[in-house]
């Protein structure tokens, strides 16, 4: 019967030791579910953030491509002035035609004239270059984070 006591005892031991262990385990496991639990709502909320900035940068991104594209339409529409004025070598000098009335007879002359200023191209274009200016320091400050 002291065998048979002694053998339960040991039993008994080992079931508390194994106990223990598991015990331990489980406080362990525990942990780590908490700790990623914990990494997972910091993952969720930098996810957000990102969505949220990503679509802010693509609202930003069009808005900005379309301004690019008003203005290389702008600039489109100033090029055949630029090519004319570079044809004129000296541009204080303007060629004015016009009808010449000589001695009753009507007809077609040229006269060679001084030019009030240099070249102008309007209030437009003045607004339009001021913008595309910021556009432009926009963009550099902006490829300075990438």
């Amino acid at each position: 019967m002291e065998r048979r006591i002694d053998s339960v005892l040991r039993q008994n031991n080992g079931l508390e030791s194994n106990n223990t262990n598991m015990e331990a385990d489980f406080n362990r496991l525990t942990n780590r579910v908490k700790s990623a639990e914990d990494a997972l709502k910091e993952l969720r909320a930098a996810l957000s953030y990102g969505k949220t900035e990503k679509k802010r940068l693509q609202e930003v991104f069009c808005e900005k491509t379309k301004q690019a594209d008003n203005l290389i339409m702008l600039a489109y529409q100033f090029d055949p002035k630029l090519f004319l004025l570079n044809l004129i070598p000296n541009r204080q000098w303007e060629v004015v035609f016009g009808s010449v009335d000589s001695a009753g007879g009507g007809g077609i002359g040229t006269e060679i004239r001084r030019r009030p200023g240099g070249p102008d191209f309007g209030c437009e274009f003045n607004e339009k270059l001021g913008e595309l200016m910021i556009s432009t320091q926009t963009c550099q400050k902006l490829s300075q984070f990438d």
